[in-house]
């Protein structure tokens, strides 16, 4: 940690645009170079922590491979040839290009983007016309949000695990990609809380786990579907809750019992 008391290193209060955690940082600067960063240490929960990748942040600002202005090719597709040109160059010669596409060929186009482009990409594919925008987020936060709202009408709620007795951590390392948690995480073993890891990975932590559930790659559907399975026949589930809130119940429990625990342990 560099000595914020030094007449030219200041602390810029930041927040890390890498995923949507956003996590306070706290950089330090000097002359107008980033020198160093860490988790704002007066954000509740934070106490200076960031995951590696939030740590890394300074070399994504001076990697020598990052692009600081447009770069127009000049030379044949591969051959790396490449000169500077201006902004309103370059936006000229995306928006013609842009157009003379979907006059030759219509405005079905398909917009899928890195994370952090996310709603500048969805204007711009209203704008074009395009309803063929396409994200992530139904391999991410997304599908499990629309599962919630689908059952209990209001959006996603964070488990409660300052009251839990036993905690499923299902293919989550905390401590490299929600280090936010891991204080709670931590408190948990000392409460005596029973701790389940689901992960194909040896990770922090899962070894903090009482225990491993060390699956073969992509195999948690058939998992998950034997868990179920195990539930209904076991009568372990809420009926009252499943008869209230629950649609397709039967045809749920009519699937899984291609998942009973001697199928899908193969």
């Amino acid at each position: 940690r560099h000595n914020s008391m030094t007449k030219k290193t200041e602390i810029k209060k930041v927040r890390c645009n890498i995923c949507s955690a956003g996590c306070p940082i706290d950089a330090y600067v000097q002359d107008g170079k980033l020198l160093s960063l860490e988790g704002s240490r007066d954000w509740p929960g934070q106490q200076g922590g960031l995951c590696s990748k939030g740590a890394a942040s300074r070399q994504y600002v001076y990697n020598k491979d990052r692009i600081l202005y447009p770069m127009k090719r000049v030379g044949e597709r591969g051959s790396g040839e490449f000169e500077r040109i201006s902004w309103e160059e370059a936006y000229a010669m995306i928006a013609n290009n842009l157009l003379r596409i979907r006059e030759k060929y219509g405005s079905q186009f398909y917009a899928g983007y890195p994370k952090w482009y996310r709603p500048a990409l969805l204007r711009l594919a209203n704008a074009y016309g395009s309803p063929n925008y396409c994200t992530e987020s139904s391999t991410c936060f997304q599908s499990a949000a629309m599962a919630w709202r689908s059952i209990y009408g209001n959006n996603i709620c964070f488990p409660d695990m300052m009251h839990a007795k036993t905690v499923l951590v299902w293919s989550n390392n905390l401590y490299y990609s929600n280090i936010s948690m891991a204080p709670m995480y931590q408190s948990l073993t000392e409460r005596g809380v029973n701790i389940i890891s689901v992960d194909p990975r040896e990770t922090v932590t899962s070894q903090a786990a009482d225990l491993h559930l060390k699956l073969i790659p992509g195999t948690d559907g058939a998992l998950a579907l034997s868990m179920g399975q195990v539930i209904i026949e076991e009568n372990l589930y809420d009926h009252e809750f499943v008869e209230k809130y629950v649609y397709g119940f039967e045809e749920y429990r009519a699937y899984v019992q291609q998942f009973k625990p001697e199928k899908a342990a193969e």
